[in-house]
């Protein structure tokens, strides 16, 4: 137990004032066809460059690297020409496509490869944001996305880890 008095209070960091929190999970979630990995690559975009959010107010993006994981568009027809459109230094963002395991290939599971998301994240060395898009093509083993139990159990570690 930890004694509510014990705790120092601090104050929250922002990587996008106001709407997404340094070290936290942020989820975008709508209906399909609404822009949510549209959003996502514009938010990459503007952390790979440093440059102002779009409701501004004199905030910029911290600059650095995003990890990417994307499981529904493709990286040459799709995500690099939303990138291209929005002047993203595309150096900075990198897609971890698959997990090797010996000489195999396995889809990232989030429930198994957190490590190797750390890794990911460490090799960049600036990493400031991990997008993984979506969530629920991530969760492969052991799981039902539509049940909350199991959302929860799935993503405390992801939470940890950010």
């Amino acid at each position: 137990m930890v004694r509510m008095s014990d705790v120092e209070p601090q104050d929250v960091e922002w990587l996008w004032p106001g709407r997404i929190a340094v070290g936290k999970l942020t989820l975008l979630a709508g209906d399909p066809g609404l822009g949510k990995s549209f959003v996502s690559l514009d938010i990459a975009s503007r952390v790979s460059l440093g440059s102002p959010w779009p409701d501004s107010r004199g905030h910029f993006a911290p600059e650095g690297s995003t990890v990417l994981l994307s499981a529904e568009d493709d990286e040459a027809d799709t995500i690099r020409p939303r990138l291209d459109s929005a002047q993203a230094r595309c150096d900075r963002i990198s897609r971890l496509a698959a997990i090797k395991d010996g000489s195999k290939e396995n889809t990232f599971d989030l429930e198994r490869d957190i490590p190797a998301l750390e890794m990911a994240v460490d090799l960049l060395g600036d990493c400031r944001l991990v997008i993984i898009d979506p969530i629920s093509s991530y969760i492969v083993q052991n799981a039902d996305s539509h049940k909350n139990s199991d959302v929860r159990r799935i993503l405390a570690p992801l939470a940890q880890f950010a």
